[in-house]
C-alpha cells in the first residue's frame, strides 16, 4: 500500500518527509478512499469464517460421523464473565493455563436429542460487543449456509425464517432471535443430503459446581448455532 503523500510537497527532491505528528494531524492528507460499509464487512468476514471452520463445522462433522443429525454449538464471547471461570478472568492468576470451564457443568434448557458442544472464545477479537451485533449474527448464518453447501449439502430455508415478517427500519443488536425460538417451529423431515441451520444470540444457562463445591446456575449471552442434516433416503419416506 502506498504511503500517504504530504498535503504540500516541495519541488525539491531533497525536502525531508513530514514527521509522523504532521502526517496524522493533517486533515487534507491524500488517503486511500474507504467505503465504510464495505470496509467493515471485509474486516469481520475473516473472524466469522474462522469461527465456522475452527469450531462449528468440526462439531457438525464429528456428530454426523457418529450418526447424530441434530447439533447445537454454543459459543460464549470472551468477556461474558458470568460463564467464565474466575481464574480465567483474573490477570494476577498464578496458574499457567487458567481453566475456562467449571467442573461438572451442564447446559440446561435444550432438547436431549441434540448433540451440544460448548465453546468459550478467547481474545479481544471475540468480545460480546462484536458477536451480539445483528449484522454479524446474520452474516454468520449466511457464511455457515455457504460452508454447508461447499460440503455438499442442499441447505433449505428454515421454517422460522419463513414465518418472520420482513425487517423494516433500524434493528436491535440481537435481532436474529426475533422472539421466535427456532427449535419450537415444526420442521419438515430432511432427506439425505439436505440441511438447515439457524443462528441466534440469546441467553444460555449452565448448571455448574462453583469454587466452593456447591452447585448453582449461571446465565449469560452467547451465540447459539443449531444445525440439522438429513438422514432419510427417498426409499424410506412413506
Amino acid at each position: 500500500m502506498k504511503s500517504p503523500t504530504p498535503a504540500s510537497a516541495s519541488s525539491s527532491s531533497s525536502a525531508p518527509p513530514p514527521s509522523y505528528t504532521e502526517t496524522i494531524s493533517s486533515p487534507t492528507q491524500n488517503r486511500l478512499p474507504v467505503n465504510p460499509p464495505t470496509y467493515t464487512s471485509s474486516l469481520r468476514a475473516p473472524y466469522i469464517l474462522d469461527l465456522i471452520t475452527r469450531h462449528i463445522l468440526p462439531h457438525i462433522n464429528d456428530s454426523a460421523s457418529n450418526g447424530i443429525t441434530s447439533t447445537i454449538c454454543i459459543l460464549i464471547p470472551s468477556n461474558v464473565s458470568s460463564l467464565m471461570h474466575a481464574d480465567a478472568l483474573d490477570p494476577d492468576s498464578k496458574k499457567e493455563t487458567p481453566p475456562l470451564a467449571f467442573p461438572g457443568e451442564k447446559v440446561v434448557g435444550f432438547p436431549d436429542k441434540d448433540d451440544i458442544t460448548l465453546v468459550r472464545l478467547t481474545g479481544l477479537d471475540n468480545k460480546l460487543e462484536f458477536w451480539r451485533q445483528g449484522s454479524v449474527v446474520r452474516e454468520l448464518g449466511s457464511q455457515l449456509r455457504r460452508a454447508l453447501e461447499a460440503e455438499g449439502y442442499l441447505v433449505l430455508e428454515h421454517e422460522r425464517d419463513k414465518q418472520l415478517p420482513p425487517r423494516n427500519g433500524p434493528t436491535s443488536p440481537s435481532l436474529d432471535v426475533r422472539s421466535v425460538e427456532w427449535k419450537t417451529v415444526e420442521q419438515p423431515m430432511l432427506k439425505s443430503g439436505e440441511a438447515r441451520c439457524a443462528v441466534e444470540f440469546k441467553e444460555v444457562t449452565l448448571r455448574l459446581e462453583n469454587e466452593m463445591g456447591l452447585y448453582e446456575t449461571r446465565s449469560g449471552m452467547a451465540l447459539v448455532v443449531g444445525t440439522e442434516i438429513g438422514a432419510v433416503s427417498d426409499e424410506e419416506e412413506f
